[in-house]
């Protein structure tokens, strides 16, 4: 079985296809990763183990963060790293809070104020992208405008350490910022959201805000990468974007901005002839299965009518993100209102580099209104 080691390219690839094309090629599907345990590719595969009740969350390392403990603490708490029938009870009272939530509406009206009044330049990320997320978010957990902002500061922060490019010389100010997105969680929970107070109710006001504060850095920082990358993937075939989810979806399986995530398998699983043992890390490289040709024909393809195979760019099964549908909607009346929007320079990266910090550069917006 071959070794994993297509992100060893620290220049990286033409597209996220040819990153994982000579791999699909070549049948090699499950690799062993260089870190431990197997490195899985191939759609079918990614969704078996997704599916597989023992393919479960996988706590943080305490010895590999014995540095910043309230950090520890708050990937402890959450949703993500818990396993078992803890996760799957939370899981069902997010979920429930969730249904409580008007997403067309808030993510309209996010849109809506994140736009000049009239022509401008704007920057992509930080001039629309990151207020409409602020916005989007806060609306939904229930705090107000300067504490969303406050949010967004704190979150970024945190991105010192939790991100595919870790400096652990900023970890003391990834290790304040935790403090600071627990504390806010705490507050939203005062803001009187639906989704907030059927939170609360459930669980109590510790749990709640525990995972309020477990979900930040996926609401605000993965979210807004995400969009980022869906977007530039519009920019460049904006004669055939419609604002639709199945639109959204072709966009952000393009941009795959999460190349992967980590489970552990808490039992023995049967995966085709591979029998992995109880205790083995698995790496769910959902940026291939994104683009498998055994799923997506042509996967290098912009196709916004794409039917078929689900798209993995929110994971699936018990430890798919639960802010898919807050994604895809946000993005759906992003694409609505593209036409009035238009790039200043190229629009995707030279290269597909997920793990580099510049991998999305700063891209002015010129506003038509």
């Amino acid at each position: 079985m071959k070794t994993f080691q297509t992100f060893d390219n620290p220049d990286g690839w033409a597209s996220a296809a040819e990153a994982f094309r000579d791999d699909f090629a070549a049948g090699e599907r499950i690799q062993i990763a260089p870190w431990g345990g197997y490195a899985i590719l191939g759609h079918r595969e990614l969704v078996s183990l997704a599916r597989n009740p023992l393919a479960d969350g996988m706590a943080p390392d305490p010895a590999a963060m014995a540095e910043t403990p309230a950090l520890l603490a708050l990937l402890d708490r959450a949703l993500f790293t818990k396993s078992g029938e803890v996760h799957r009870t939370e899981r069902a009272a997010l979920i429930a809070a969730f249904n409580t939530v008007p997403l067309a509406g808030i993510t309209r009206e996010a849109v809506r104020r994140a736009l000049p009044s009239g022509p401008a330049r704007i920057d992509l990320r930080t001039g629309l992208i990151a207020p409409v997320v602020r916005r989007v978010w806060g609306e939904i957990i229930g705090l107000d405008a300067t504490a969303a902002l406050q949010m967004e500061d704190a979150v970024r922060d945190l991105a010192h350490v939790l991100s595919l490019s870790p400096d652990p010389a900023k970890a003391h100010l990834a290790e304040a910022a935790a403090g600071r997105v627990r504390d806010l969680s705490l507050a939203a929970l005062q803001g009187g959201a639906p989704f907030s107070r059927n939170l609360r109710d459930r669980l109590g006001d510790g749990l709640a805000a525990d995972l309020i504060a477990g979900m930040a850095f996926d609401a605000i920082e993965s979210a807004a990468t995400g969009l980022d990358g869906a977007l530039r993937v519009a920019f460049a075939h904006r004669d055939q974007v419609t604002a639709t989810a199945q639109c959204a979806n072709e966009c952000l399986r393009l941009a795959s901005s999460t190349p992967m995530t980590m489970r552990l398998a808490t039992g023995r699983i049967a995966l085709g002839d591979l029998v992995v043992e109880a205790g083995t890390v698995l790496s769910m490289v959902w940026a291939a299965g994104n683009h498998d040709p055994l799923a997506f024909p042509a996967p290098e393809r912009f196709d916004p009518d794409r039917e078929g195979a689900r798209p993995l760019m929110f994971g699936m099964g018990q430890h798919a993100c639960l802010g898919h549908a807050i994604i895809r909607a946000t993005l759906v009346q992003l694409l609505g209102v593209l036409e009035t929007l238009t790039p200043e320079t190229g629009t995707l990266p030279a290269r597909w580099s997920p793990f580099a910090k510049d991998y999305l550069p700063v891209l002015g917006i010129r506003f038509e209104g």
